[in-house]
């Protein structure tokens, strides 16, 4: 086995324990958010803001300050080790630290929920978590609102 390969095989535990893959558990309680509808977002950072406008402009909505739909956007972030349990779907168990991790690895999750600012009705509710070492990144925020949003054409669509 010459040094690369090695090297190589020895590397990917640790960098496994700093990059986690999106999990999404979306629940559409039905929609009628047509393609092109205008959004107004609330978010708790700049960064989730600018995060979900690239992802739902991405869809192919307009997000507008004085708009007909209302997404509000909710960050938490807390140790791998730590978890929490609800009657809801919205549980968050606790990950297996790795043997090799070379940080503290934090579980960061994106919360959306729109409503139709007319009736107040939810049209879309959705959640993504990563598992990362630093804290928000732009990059980790976009990554989380894309996830958080993956599922609502899905939705929309399905209706």
């Amino acid at each position: 086995m010459n040094f690369t390969r090695f090297a190589s095989c020895l590397m990917a535990p640790l960098l496994a324990g700093c990059v986690g893959s999106i999990g999404n558990g979306v629940l559409p309680p039905g929609s009628d958010l047509p393609v092109g509808e205008s959004i107004a977002i609330t978010a708790p950072t700049p960064q989730i803001e600018n995060a979900m406008r690239s992802a739902l402009g991405d869809l192919g909505y307009r997000v507008e300050t004085k708009a007909d739909y209302s997404a509000e956007a909710g960050f938490s972030e807390r140790p791998l080790n730590v978890s929490f349990e609800s009657d809801s779907s919205l549980n968050s168990g606790n990950g297996k630290l790795p043997m090799l991790g070379t940080c503290k690895q934090r579980v960061q999750r994106l919360s959306l929920v729109i409503a139709d600012m007319r009736s107040g009705r939810p049209v879309y509710q959705g959640q993504a978590e990563i598992t990362e070492c630093v804290g928000l990144s732009d990059e980790n925020a976009l990554r989380l609102a894309r996830g958080a949003v993956a599922r609502m054409r899905a939705s929309v669509t399905a209706n």
